[in-house]
């Protein structure tokens, strides 16, 4: 189950045109299912705006979820 889920949400990123840097995010998710933007900044070594909207591009195609009234905020 968990395999085809993750290959759902590939095809998901892919068929928008998203880019590589997403596809490590879900790998990161099925590592552990729940991230905030500064591990994806540290584990992708990128900036925290880049982070920031590479995690709302994700959780536009209902890949992701923001758990509410957490600080800082966390995706699952």
């Amino acid at each position: 189950v968990l395999v085809s889920k993750r290959q759902e949400f590939v095809q998901r990123v892919v068929e928008t045109g998203g880019s590589t840097r997403l596809i490590q995010i879900i790998e990161m998710l099925f590592d552990s299912p729940v991230l905030k933007i500064t591990d994806v900044r540290d584990q992708l070594g990128v900036s925290y705006p880049t982070a920031k909207l590479d995690i709302e591009r994700l959780e536009k195609a209902g890949i992701v979820s923001e758990l509410a009234e957490l600080s800082p905020k966390v995706y699952i």
